[in-house]
């Protein structure tokens, strides 16, 4: 995917886990599309490594490019959103290909599914991250 016209600028403020972190402007993130093992009191299998992985990938003051989908806020009001880097790359989709992360994709937020999807396959099929480790 290419990033859209539409999408906004933000910067990484803080890393929490693998598929949480917040911005500059004081929202939390939960990443779309993805699920990652955790870390802290109910640590999993390479949730340490999912959570450092995307700790490098977007190092704190990183100006990313922001995408929401149908559902912009989960329960806890976490603001849910694709992630996009200055190269072009999308996050939430390098953390399935790479392994780091699952694809989980609820309705109504189905917006890249398909590449979410075919990533994870990929990912399993070529025993990455944690299809290989876990």
């Amino acid at each position: 995917p290419t990033v859209p016209a539409d999408a906004d600028d933000a910067w990484i403020d803080y890393v929490h886990d693998g598929d949480t972190l917040f911005l500059t402007d004081g929202r939390k993130v939960r990443l779309l599309g993805v699920d990652t093992p955790e870390v802290g009191e109910h640590a999993e299998c390479y949730g340490d490594v999912a959570r450092e992985h995307l700790r490098e990938l977007l190092p704190e003051g990183t100006h990313v490019r922001t995408v929401a989908d149908e559902r912009p806020l989960d329960p806890y009001g976490r603001s849910l959103l694709f992630l996009f880097t200055d190269d072009g790359a999308l996050v939430n989709l390098e953390l399935v290909r790479d392994g780091y992360a699952e694809a989980v994709v609820l309705e109504p937020n189905v917006l890249w599914a398909d590449e979410l999807e075919a990533a994870e396959d990929e990912a399993q099929t070529a025993s990455r991250g944690i299809w290989g480790a876990c």
